[in-house]
């Protein structure tokens, strides 16, 4: 019953990542109702329903007939999901008495959502969710640990970004690897970091085996960021026996 509240929870989180996902970058206020974004009708309550709506409506508005994008089912979905794996693994317990980490493994989803869209990092998310960060930090007995990974991962990549010019990452993978450091320290935010650093090269080097025109194609590194993060969060009882033996 609890994993399928959870997965219910995902979904309505789900939905409201797609309020933001489309007014956010448009400058809009993410207050009001939602509209169709040809025939600006408002929609009514039974065309809110995460998913099931847009099965009952058959991914087209129910006026002007324009289809719905798949991203905005795609979104709930895979949100929910997260939430699902978070409680299945970690438990209710995890949840209830690690909140930080929760709300900051849902801020990732939405980062993930963001630079994969867009290619942004937006602030007035990042900076909040440095802000629970440093919350978590102060509770946690790794506080120094914690700290101190933030403040290499930043030089490092801060570093990384100057060199290039902006050409390799963006500042708000600067900021984002910050956030990352805050929130698993080391070695397992080290091991995050790595494995979307890898995940990037071998998504590049596949797209470049298929068309070498993508070798101007940029990859959203904070997506794989954000990702090896959730993972590293979900399963960390895993990771963590896996550095004892490295």
């Amino acid at each position: 019953m609890i994993l399928i509240f959870s997965f219910i929870v995902g979904l309505c989180l789900g939905s409201f990542f797609n309020v933001l996902l489309a007014r956010l970058p448009r400058g809009k206020s993410i207050m009001g109702r939602s509209q169709c974004i040809q025939c600006l009708r408002t929609l009514s309550w039974f065309e809110l329903f995460p998913v099931f709506s847009f099965i009952l409506l058959r991914g087209k508005c129910r006026t002007c007939k324009t289809s719905i994008a798949n991203r905005y089912p795609a979104v709930e979905l895979i949100t929910a999901m997260v939430v699902f794996l978070l409680v299945w693994q970690r438990g209710v317990d995890f949840v209830l008495f690690q909140p930080w980490l929760s709300i900051l493994v849902i801020l990732y989803v939405l980062l993930a959502f963001f630079d994969s869209l867009y290619m942004i990092l937006p602030d007035v998310i990042i900076f909040p969710a440095i802000g629970i960060a440093v919350i978590y930090v102060i509770r946690s007995p790794m506080s120094l640990n914690l700290i101190l990974s933030s403040l290499l991962f930043t030089a490092f990549f801060a570093i990384l970004y100057l060199v290039s010019r902006g050409k390799w990452l963006g500042f708000g993978d600067v900021k984002l690897v910050a956030l990352i450091g805050l929130t698993l320290g080391y070695p397992l935010g080290f091991a995050a970091v790595l494995m979307a650093i890898w995940i990037g090269a071998i998504i590049g080097i596949g797209f470049l085996l298929i068309d070498k025109k993508n070798l101007k194609k940029e990859l959203p590194l904070g997506t794989f960021l954000c990702l090896t993060t959730i993972i590293t969060i979900i399963w960390e009882p895993l990771f963590n026996q896996i550095t004892r033996l490295l």
